[in-house]
């Protein structure tokens, strides 16, 4: 009713100013807005129970958790890619990746056995170019390696402490024991041994666990300040400036 007297008011002033024809013409642009206003007031929405606020709010704030999860999720994957080790290679991949830098297409066998049988036939002064160069790259690749996050070996058990040093004393007797048969000989020793005769690899499995133990808490804090500064400086290339 406000639009309409709004509009009555003014009907009357230009009535004096336009002339009688422009009554008509105010009284139905007032009549039109005061119903439109009407039905939109009409068509508002319901107002919610407090039960169905409450599932609102609680859906809402799934979504935006849902929505953090794999956002972090993929700051994870993305720091473990960053810091994966890469691999050293030898004097055969670099005389692979030479020969086949110019050509195109899949590797398949057919092109490798020729490859393997040139490679062989090399002399010795020519092998020694590229087993320099994988020395080289390898170099290369150990730098980078010290610079990327890598999760620390697992501590060895006693059983292989005692494993390792007795592998190498059954490698110096024979070239020609397999390593199913090492294992099962060690494995008998193993189980022969008192208590008190295990007790130093125990030990020694001990100091390993430690070793681990603080290796990896040193790892996981890094490895978190890095997900962490790469969730900040995704959030700030979202986030929309705010209009004055």
């Amino acid at each position: 009713m406000n639009y309409l007297k709004t509009f009555v008011s003014i009907q009357k002033l230009s009535t004096k100013s336009l002339g009688a024809g422009s009554s008509t013409w105010f009284y139905s642009t007032a009549t039109a807005t005061a119903t439109t206003a009407t039905t939109k007031k009409s068509q508002a929405k319901p107002k919610l129970t407090v039960e169905e606020a409450k599932v609102k709010a609680q859906a809402k704030e799934e979504k935006k958790q849902l929505k953090a999860d794999k956002q972090l999720e993929r700051a994870v994957a993305k720091v473990e890619r960053a810091n994966k080790p890469k691999s050293f290679v030898n004097a055969w991949s670099i005389y692979v990746k030479t020969n086949f830098a110019n050509s195109h297409g899949v590797v398949t066998k057919e092109k490798m056995k020729p490859l393997s049988e040139s490679f062989k036939l090399l002399d010795q002064s020519s092998k020694n170019k590229y087993v320099d160069a994988a020395a080289q790259h390898n170099k290369k690749i150990a730098e980078e390696n010290q610079t990327k996050l890598v999760k620390p070996k697992k501590p060895l058990t006693p059983y292989i402490q005692f494993f390792i040093t007795q592998k190498s004393q059954f490698k110096q007797g024979t070239d020609r024991t397999n390593f199913a048969d090492i294992t099962k000989n060690v494995a008998t020793q193993w189980n022969a041994l008192t208590p008190e005769q295990k007790q130093p690899y125990e030990q020694l499995s001990q100091k390993d666990n430690t070793r681990y133990e603080n290796e990896l808490s040193h790892y996981q804090s890094k490895f978190n300040a890095a997900v962490q500064q790469l969730l900040n400086a995704t959030n700030n290339k979202t986030q929309k400036p705010k209009k004055n």
